[in-house]
């Protein structure tokens, strides 16, 4: 199976991709994809960027097989659609993938059988409607955007995604469309809510997948109150956590130890454009 991660850079503009600085967000950067090349579970680990996140990032990519520089190709969206710049590149994807976000540290890898292809989704965990009231805010912000082609039923839950691997492709190019149209929509919109532009972002991430893959063998790394189901200890660093100081002094000793304890022999990747 195959490892992505990603980093379009537009949004940078408005909240610095959520991090306190580009310092920051690299040192996350790195710790996230030494531990996925520390795990060896992966048949090549693929970075897709955009031409400022190719530059910002050059020191990184000697731990990726394939850096791949192509989404400026969204660059007409948005940047509250923060999270489109995943979909676009899983409709790219031919083969069964796992894309891992840069604020998430996989500290014992994945489960193997997921690897190996035997679940057709896995992902983080699910979020419960109740729990999490800004799917439904966001619904009704744009509720006049929303077509029973985005979201046939109302699920109880939406998906965390920052892991999330496929298996079955088949749901793949739906799952996009729907995301393209109602970003296409949405930039037309009169938000009555600054806060939603962004909370949007994940009904079409999170939430809008629910039926796509209802009756499906599907797996999670935690539970619905973030408790570890699977057997591997899991950290994403969510939302304003990527500011804590004390969260990001952790990640810089965590990456300095496995560094020094840790040969990593990496090659050169191959660029692509």
């Amino acid at each position: 199976m195959k490892a992505i991660q990603s980093l379009w850079t537009k949004p940078w503009s408005i909240n610095k991709c959520g991090w306190n600085d580009v310092e920051d967000l690299l040192t996350s950067m790195e710790l996230s994809v030494l531990l996925l090349r520390n795990s060896k579970q992966f048949s090549e680990i693929v970075f897709y960027t955009d031409k400022l996140g190719f530059r910002l990032t050059h020191s990184l990519h000697h731990y990726f097989d394939k850096v791949i520089v192509n989404l400026n190709g969204i660059d007409w969206a948005e940047p509250y659609n923060w999270a489109f710049q995943k979909l676009f590149i899983y409709n790219q994807q031919t083969e069964p993938f796992v894309h891992i976000d840069s604020d998430v540290y996989l500290w014992d890898g994945l489960p193997q059988h997921w690897i190996d292809g035997k679940v057709d989704y896995f992902f983080q965990g699910q979020e419960l409607m109740a729990d999490y009231p800004f799917y439904l805010e966001g619904l009704e912000e744009i509720k006049e955007l929303v077509t029973k082609n985005h979201l046939p039923f109302m699920p109880q839950y939406a998906i965390n995604c920052g892991v999330a691997g496929f298996v079955d492709l088949s749901i793949i190019p739906t799952y996009y469309l729907n995301a393209k149209d109602l970003i296409e929509k949405n930039q037309q919109h009169h938000w009555k809510e600054f806060a939603q532009r962004h909370h949007q972002c994940v009904l079409f991430e999170q939430l809008f997948l629910v039926p796509l893959i209802e009756g499906r063998t599907i797996e999670y790394l935690l539970d619905s109150t973030t408790k570890e189901r699977a057997g591997v200890r899991y950290t994403h660093l969510l939302a304003s956590s990527k500011r804590n100081k004390h969260n990001v002094w952790l990640i810089n000793k965590t990456l300095h130890s496995l560094k020094r304890t840790k040969e990593n022999t990496i090659q050169q990747p191959i660029m692509v454009t």
